[in-house]
């Protein structure tokens, strides 16, 4: 019998006369799967490395392009100082009962501050 397998050419077949087509299929099969979670993993890999990098060229960046958007455009940083009250006393420390955020606004806006005996309205 395996003289007349020998005689075929194609792999299949001599595994289909020898029997063996079931451990060709077996094979095949697990090398499939190999591919498939080799292919997931590394695509989870690159994931990674590409969010880390992502993350590392913008907190590169981005101080350089707020701080150019910001000196040319100034009016951006007062409405964010009048609307984030709460943010500006936390990030400086800042005495809740003076209105500071009023003041740093109204100094980059070239007003009067606000006075804390005409509750918070300008001159």
């Amino acid at each position: 019998m395996i003289e007349q397998a020998a005689d075929k050419a194609d792999a299949i077949h001599l595994a289909a006369e020898v029997g063996r087509l079931d451990v060709l299929s077996i094979a095949i099969t697990l090398f499939s799967l190999a591919i498939a979670v080799a292919t997931i993993l590394g695509f989870w890999f690159y994931r990674g490395v590409v969010d880390q990098r992502a993350k590392q060229e913008v907190g590169e960046l981005l101080p350089g392009i707020v701080k150019n958007h910001l000196a040319t455009n100034p009016e951006v940083l007062v409405e964010a100082i009048r609307t984030n009250r709460d943010l500006l006393r936390a990030a400086f420390g800042a005495d809740t009962e003076k209105d500071l955020s009023a003041e740093i606004a109204a100094t980059i806006d070239g007003s009067e501050a606000p006075d804390e005996t005409n509750n918070g309205k300008a001159k």
